[in-house]
């Protein structure tokens, strides 16, 4: 093989390594969204959209027109001493400001290629270039429902696929596969998917119902102040939520009260009395969301009843009501009220727990 052959062979392994180990480039959590469209472009380079909902794509299918916004803003701001360094560059787009961010990864390896005829050799970039753009609106929930990303050889890349006609095309004909789809009706928001596109091939994965169930399984560690005692406890609750477009899940699990006595002879012992508890859990719901957010408590209500006895400080028909009044991460205060049959001798009881 000629000396010539082996470069353009260097070129071509060069030119397209960087992209294909990039093609999960690490994004900002505004990124993970539920839904994703992955557009195989020319010479390894990709383009990247993650988004929320449908309606959330077409309010910013318009990237073209952002691009060349770019292309103008990072021409008078273009760095030319680093030409071999990796960058990620961020472009802000908002309607009275417009900014971007540039950050440099040096190339750690140096790399030479050497043409037939020429005396010097010529140094090689083998990184890739990261163009990541924020959704636009003057809505700023709205700008967090969607991200573009490109993973390109060089970020001068972006003018010359603007000038081959862009990538509003490519856009609209991922949005016709999706309408397209016949399994499940993607653009009604009930299903998260990633599509993936090479030319006009279209290959769906990733299909998952965002209204499908989950079970949930959370111990916790807790501290009650039953009548005039100090009360330790251990939980075991597994909760089930049957849609996550709802706010509610019901739990079933077992708590355990443990109680130190002081023997006659000396030492102590422990009595550990068990609860079965039915719960029904409460969550919150943000302003414009269709799903509850699981992972903040709006409150929740729980009834108890004695299934272990040891000791005489629970009856054997102690009934205890509670519920949650605060929560904060894996904190939450629960205020409760104990009784004997159906209100009869009732007593109050407080309650802290630190867990899931």
């Amino acid at each position: 093989m000629t000396q010539r052959v082996w470069w353009l062979v260097l070129l071509l392994l060069l030119s397209g390594a960087g992209p294909v180990l990039s093609q999960g480039p690490n994004l900002p959590k505004q990124y993970r969204l539920n839904n994703q469209i992955l557009l195989k472009l020319e010479k390894g380079s990709m383009l990247g959209i993650n988004y929320e909902r449908y309606e959330d794509l077409l309010r910013h299918k318009n990237i073209d027109s952002v691009l060349h916004l770019f292309v103008q803003d990072y021409d008078k701001i273009r760095d030319t001493t680093r030409p071999l360094d990796g960058r990620r560059v961020t472009f802000h787009v908002n309607r009275h400001l417009r900014n971007i961010q540039v950050e440099f990864f040096p190339q750690k390896s140096d790399y030479f290629g050497f043409r037939e005829g020429d005396d010097q050799p010529v140094q090689l970039k083998t990184g890739t270039d990261t163009l990541l753009i924020p959704g636009w609106s003057d809505n700023e929930a709205s700008r967090r429902r969607i991200g573009y990303y490109l993973i390109l050889n060089n970020i001068d890349q972006v003018r010359q696929y603007l000038s081959e006609g862009g990538f509003n095309t490519r856009i609209d004909s991922a949005q016709a596969e999706i309408i397209r789809f016949k399994k499940h009706p993607l653009t009604k928001d009930r299903v998260s998917y990633r599509l993936e596109m090479t030319g006009r091939k279209a290959e769906f994965s990733r299909l998952h119902s965002q209204t499908a169930g989950f079970l949930s399984i959370q111990p916790r560690v807790e501290a009650g102040l039953v009548r005039h005692r100090l009360v330790p406890s251990l939980v075991f609750d597994v909760q089930v939520v049957p849609n996550s477009f709802h706010r509610l899940g019901y739990s079933i699990g077992i708590r355990s009260d443990f109680f130190f006595r002081e023997r006659p002879e000396g030492g102590y012992t422990t009595e550990r009395n068990d609860f079965l508890n039915f719960g029904l859990h409460i969550y919150k719901k943000e302003s414009g969301e269709k799903r509850a957010n699981f992972n903040k408590l709006f409150t929740s209500l729980y009834v108890g009843i004695p299934i272990r006895r040891r000791g005489d400080y629970y009856d054997s028909n102690t009934i205890r009501i509670g519920g949650t009044a605060y929560t904060k991460g894996l904190v939450r205060i629960q205020p409760e009220l104990y009784m004997n049959g159906f209100f009869r001798n009732v007593f109050p009881g407080v309650r802290v727990g630190f867990g899931l």
